[in-house]
Formats: C-alpha cells, sequence, structure tokens
C-alpha cells in the first residue's frame, strides 16, 4: 500500500474544512493514550499506524483520513512539489537529533531522495561542510550539480576541519554501516535515518572507546511537518524541487515511475503521481 506522502484539494467541503481548500496529510496516527502520545512523541507511539503503510494510502481509490491528520494549507502552497512536506519533515526531525557544530564535517550515506534532502536542509540551515557517499554514476553526478562532494568509498571522505564527524546514515545498507564504525577519525554520532531489513549486531568495543553516540530517528512530529510546510511555503522551496523528476505521472503509471526512480533512469529521484492526470479513476 504505497501513497503516504499526499496534497490535494477539499472536494465536498463540510463544518470542518472549506470546499476547494488545498490539504496535506499527515500519515502518521498514534493511539492517543500511551506515554509518547501523551507526550507529543506520537512517532513513537507503541502501537501506531501509518497511511500507506498499514493503512490504504493516496494511491488507493478511497482511503480514511482522522480529521487532525488533515493539515490545511494556504492557496498559494504548490501541492506538485509541496508533496515533499513528508520527507522533509523526516529530516528535520532526524537534524535535531544531531548535535551539529559550526563548521562540522556531516557526511551523508545515499543520495536518495531522503539523503539529498538531508544534505540540502543541513547545508542550508546549519554552517558545516556536506559530503556524500554514492556509488550510482547518476546519482553521483546529480548530486556534483546540486554542489556537494561525493565520494564513492568512505575511506576517501577528506576532513574539512578537527572536529569528528557526524554521519547520516540514509541506506539501510549493513556492510556500509559497519564501515562508518571503522571510519577514522571516528564519528561523534552517527544518526540513523533508513531502516534496516535485519536486526543488526552493534560491536559495543566500537563504541565504547571512541565515544561515538549512535542516535536513532524515527518519522518526525506533528511540529516537524508543519515546519517543512512552512519551508515549502516559501521561495526557500526552489533548493527542494530540484530532486523532482519534471514529469508527472499517470494513476495507471504508477510501476512506471516506481521503476524510473528504484533502477535510476533518470537523474532525479522523487517522482509525482497526479491522480488527476489522465482522467478521474473514481
Amino acid at each position: 500500500m504505497l501513497g503516504h506522502e499526499c496534497t490535494g484539494i477539499i472536494y465536498d467541503g463540510n463544518e470542518h474544512f472549506l470546499e476547494n481548500t488545498p490539504v496535506a496529510i499527515n500519515p502518521l496516527i498514534g493511539c492517543g493514550v500511551c506515554k509518547h502520545c501523551q507526550a507529543g512523541e506520537p512517532n513513537i507511539c507503541v502501537s501506531r499506524t501509518v497511511i500507506g503503510f498499514q493503512k490504504e494510502g493516496g494511491l488507493s481509490q478511497v482511503i480514511a483520513v482522522p480529521k487532525n491528520n488533515i493539515l490545511p494549507l494556504s492557496e498559494e502552497f504548490p501541492l506538485r512539489t509541496g508533496v515533499l512536506y513528508e520527507p522533509l519533515a523526516v529530516v528535520i526531525h532526524a537534524a535535531k537529533q544531531a548535535n551539529l557544530k559550526k563548521q562540522q564535517d556531516v557526511i551523508i550515506t545515499g543520495a536518495g531522495t531522503i539523503g539529498l534532502l538531508s544534505g540540502i536542509y543541513i547545508q542550508d540551515n546549519f554552517d558545516v561542510t556536506v559530503s556524500f557517499i554514492e556509488r550510482d554514476s547518476k546519482r553521483i553526478e546529480f548530486a556534483e550539480s546540486l554542489g556537494f562532494h561525493v565520494y564513492k568509498q568512505i575511506d576517501d571522505v577528506p576532513m574539512k576541519t578537527i572536529q569528528r564527524p557526524i554521519f547520516f546514515e540514509c541506506t539501510g545498507n549493513l556492510p556500509l554501516f559497519k564501515k562508518i564504525l571503522d571510519y577514522k577519525p571516528a564519528a561523534a554520532e552517527i544518526i540513523i535515518v533508513s531502516t534496516f531489513e535485519k536486526e543488526l549486531e552493534i560491536p559495543i568495543f566500537a563504541l565504547l572507546p571512541n565515544e561515538t553516540v549512535i542516535q536513532g530517528s524515527q518519522m518526525y512530529t506533528e511540529k516537524d511537518l508543519k515546519q517543512a510546510l512552512e519551508i515549502l511555503s516559501t521561495s526557500k522551496r526552489y533548493l527542494y524541487e530540484e530532486i523532482v523528476i519534471k514529469k508527472d505521472y499517470s494513476y495507471h503509471e504508477v510501476n512506471t515511475a516506481y521503476e524510473t526512480v528504484t533502477n535510476n533512469n533518470e537523474k532525479r529521484v522523487k517522482a509525482i503521481i497526479n491522480m488527476e492526470k489522465g482522467g478521474r479513476i473514481i
């Protein structure tokens, strides 16, 4: 079930939302009663569900969305590229987990959607040096066109300062993660933004002598989502729009869009599905 990043227009208004109001969907649904939800942390709710994962997503003909998960937008909000609000919120939340210091070296693994958005956001908001680890030639070329330094191997990344680097792990690649643990100078922090398919055994001894902090980052809060929507409502959005494929795909071209992104058939990494393109499906 795909489609956890959704923007659209209210088709039939009611007492809660006026007709033609542009909206975004917060796909994260917490239980509302556990201690994490009560503390304003539904992203780590013990029984959370996510629209597009555990529930039907935006590529379904009909989805059920709690009223409080519908976020009204301004009429000027760009619905097409504004769909980046969800992955950008992931990035904003991850950056908050890190203790980023002035002119620190930041190394991001993977130049996909989350990796590139991480680089763009961190470079724009923090006085740090951002480098990427990426092996795909098209993604390397694209990341370099955005102004980033890209290296195929972790050991090739030169340090610009004497401060220990912070890694943002955005691949979910276990061998690569182990190489991060062996990197010298030892990482000050490793922010895990990705997910891993299997449980990872971390060699504790590799962390203790170096005082390396491993910090998980799980989705986002509503505050992070609203911050992302605010950024994309300003002229700053052009920085993030660069990663979006210029062509819109129709509902009937979902497989083509998916294959285009996963097979790196285009340099840009984010595909947009326009549910009205080619006619309504219901």
